[in-house]
């Protein structure tokens, strides 16, 4: 019997000597050398309100115009142009096209003379926006307005097409080349 006593006495003392006593985790905490038991991070978001940008190519395909004594309409791809929505509450957007004066010299051809169009619809398109053409051919090409639009989709989004402008070259029209700025703009 006295060593069934012994061994459960030193059971007790080795318990106590670990630390192995019940106790509430607080107590633990306040126990520990640093006394810290939690902590606190500040945290700064800042919440971008984004922005819309487009991007549109350096310069259109050359073409040669062959006059045939009356009106002659000509069309030109104005190259890639790419619209980046990163606002997170956009609305939609739409796309404006304006021409310069055509000019060479004392020469030139009137911006009223060019309108704008999209055949192909949009390509590579992020978010969900859906993307309205308002004109597809060079028989409802718009002048200086707007030729893409988008509806109320939400958030960030992007999409790529190539607009074109055509030209319509009146009658006695000098051979010489013609050169002016088309201006696309996306708001």
């Amino acid at each position: 019997m006295r060593t069934t006593t012994t061994a459960l006495a030193l059971t007790a003392v080795a318990a106590a000597t670990l630390g192995m006593t019940a106790t509430p985790a607080a107590a633990a905490c306040s126990d520990n050398v640093l006394n810290v038991c939690s902590g606190e991070t500040t945290v700064a978001l800042v919440v971008d309100a984004g922005t819309i940008a487009i991007a549109v190519a350096p310069a259109a395909t050359n073409l040669t115009s062959v006059l045939s004594g009356t009106d002659n309409v000509q069309t030109v791809s104005l190259g890639l142009t790419t619209v980046t929505d990163t606002r997170l509450t956009s609305t939609g957007w739409s796309v404006s096209a304006t021409s310069s004066d055509l000019t060479n010299g004392g020469s030139s051809i009137a911006a009223s003379a060019t309108s704008f169009y999209v055949p192909a619809a949009a390509t590579s398109v992020l978010g969900g926006h859906t993307i309205s053409r308002l004109a597809t051919t060079a028989g409802d090409a718009v002048a200086s307005g707007a030729v893409l639009v988008t509806d109320t989709g939400d958030g960030v989004n992007t999409a790529e097409f190539t607009p074109y402008m055509k030209v319509v070259i009146p009658s006695g029209t000098s051979a010489l080349t013609y050169a002016g700025t088309v201006t696309q703009s996306v708001a």
